[in-house]
């Protein structure tokens, strides 16, 4: 189980110290209505996509799409059009609302082949990682193979050490991520009206610090057989209790993802807050609560007699324009 965890957590591992902020509730991607069958005529092609410090050019919009991992169904989601979004795969039974309302169709939960990929009849891979398949067998195959760069530092971390990672904070390449895809997939407009609006989001989040003066602790379990795990500040989560002023009692440990948590130092540090990050393998908030009342003295704990126990979706902590609901899930419960 430890190797697939880090691969799933490799996205959130390269994560600046300063951020401006966390998310926009981006609008559902069922709104993106069938009202044409191609891309927007708002488009201007050629549209050159760099990521990664590699290089992509777009003589027209992409027809057929695929996606392999979450975070690039999810930007599929938000900027195409219902039918141009056609399958998904590598998602790991992440949910995935977004995307089930686009009618996209789930292939596999895992990774595709080279071999499969080629085998549909798509135009355009928007991948979160090259594991499973080789980009270029699929290019010469006349698909083209992006990724968002939001993204490219969990490709990297996942053994795609070609890659450049981009400057920026994972917030500001949610940004461009919008902007830019926006453009490859023929609707550019659309890619700047959210990315506006993610950007406004960030800005009203950084001004009001709803967690100023209070400490907090990310719980999660990666799966029944983990025992429960934590972040630090190095993580993309821990950077976005950072954002919302809440003070991390393990803002300072070295790794981003914590396997092994010192349980007695949360007994001992006793955090105003207590945030549980569910639903990794498709569990509920009330299951994975259920779980951690249950760990030893949990019941001594200021958080939960003062019932501050916030819970957020993983699906809403990947680098995308989601993370906002999380952010404002957290935002509502500390008011």
């Amino acid at each position: 189980m430890k190797p697939m965890m880090i691969k799933q957590m490799g996205a959130m591992l390269a994560v600046g110290t300063v951020l401006v902020g966390c998310l926009m509730g981006c609008s559902n991607s069922a709104d993106n209505s069938t009202k044409a069958s191609s891309a927007s005529m708002d488009a201007a092609y050629p549209v050159v996509y760099n990521y990664g410090g590699r290089e992509v050019t777009f003589d027209e919009a992409p027809k057929k799409i695929l996606t392999s991992g979450p975070t690039s169904a999810i930007y599929a989601a938000e900027l195409a059009e219902k039918g141009q979004f056609a399958y998904r795969s590598g998602e790991f039974k992440d949910p995935n609302p977004e995307a089930d309302a686009m009618g996209a169709e789930i292939i596999s939960d895992n990774e595709l082949s080279t071999e499969s990929i080629i085998s549909r009849d798509v135009d355009l891979v928007i991948t979160d990682t090259f594991t499973g398949f080789d980009p270029e067998k699929v290019e010469a195959a006349g698909i083209k193979v992006i990724m968002p760069n939001s993204g490219v530092a969990h490709a990297k971390a996942d053994g795609a050490g070609s890659l450049v990672v981009p400057e920026g904070t994972p917030f500001e390449l949610i940004s461009k991520d919008l902007r830019e895809l926006g453009k490859v997939l023929g609707h550019p407009e659309r890619g700047e009206q959210k990315a506006k609006e993610f950007e406004k989001q960030i800005a009203e989040l950084d001004k009001s610090k709803p967690g100023k003066g209070k400490t907090a602790v990310m719980l999660f379990y990666f799966s029944p057989e983990y025992p429960v795990m934590s972040v630090s500040n190095a993580s993309i989560e821990g950077q976005m209790m950072k954002h919302l002023g809440l003070e991390n009692i393990f803002a300072d440990e070295e790794a981003p993802y914590l396997e092994e948590v010192n349980w007695e130092a949360v007994l001992e540090k006793d955090p105003d807050v207590i945030i549980v990050k569910y639903g990794r393998t498709g569990s509920t908030f009330e299951e994975d609560k259920a779980r951690l009342l249950t760990e030893p003295g949990a019941g001594t704990m200021k958080a939960v007699k003062d019932n501050k126990i916030i819970g957020i979706s993983n699906h809403n902590t990947w680098p995308t324009p989601e993370m906002m609901d999380a952010m404002r899930t957290i935002s509502d419960a500390l008011k």
